[in-house]
């Protein structure tokens, strides 16, 4: 006995048709669509909080600021979130957070002009290193032996000659 609303199969008289008409293929489509497009938006406002830094004075990443209180916290995410929102793209949303904040707001320095000092800095400074490390070690290795005090110093040249002389005239040979 077949109930209201059933086929022979006993399927939903409505899934039925929904799945011969392709509605099932459709929305699944646009509800996995919208689900990549907000997670790339998360994603996207995930990447960009951590290229700048909270500007309460804790000098940590936006998205990372643990500071109880934070007057920055809400207000920069918001911003940043409402940015992603509009469609801007990454280097507009970091150039308004620079043009609002100032270039301290930017969690490593950009890769143009007097910055680059920045970036070569540190390497510079490690080869530096190293080759003073080097010349040190090779002075140390090159420095004589440090007598210790209660060994007399060795003999040598005239002294040594005038030491034997003695030696002679003293033991009558």
């Amino acid at each position: 006995m077949r109930s209201l609303g059933q086929n022979e199969t006993g399927m939903p008289q409505v899934c039925r048709i929904l799945r011969d008409q392709g509605l099932v293929h459709r929305v699944g489509v646009v509800l996995l669509a919208l689900l990549l497009f907000l997670g790339a938006d998360a994603s996207r406002v995930d990447h960009l909080g951590h290229q700048v830094i909270c500007m309460c004075g804790c000098n940590q990443i936006l998205l990372e600021c643990n500071h109880l209180g934070c007057p920055y916290l809400s207000r920069m995410k918001q911003e940043l979130t409402a940015a992603v929102d509009r469609g801007d793209s990454d280097k507009a949303i970091i150039q308004s957070f620079v043009q609002t904040y100032g270039t301290l707001v930017l969690a490593a320095p950009t890769n143009r002009g007097f910055d680059r000092i920045a970036w070569i800095m540190p390497y510079l400074v490690l080869l530096v290193g190293i080759v003073v490390v080097v010349l040190v070690v090779r002075a140390w290795r090159k420095r004589p032996a440090p007598i210790h005090a209660s060994v007399p110093a060795p003999v040598r040249g005239e002294e040594l000659d005038r030491f034997r002389e003695q030696a002679r005239r003293e033991a009558g040979l």
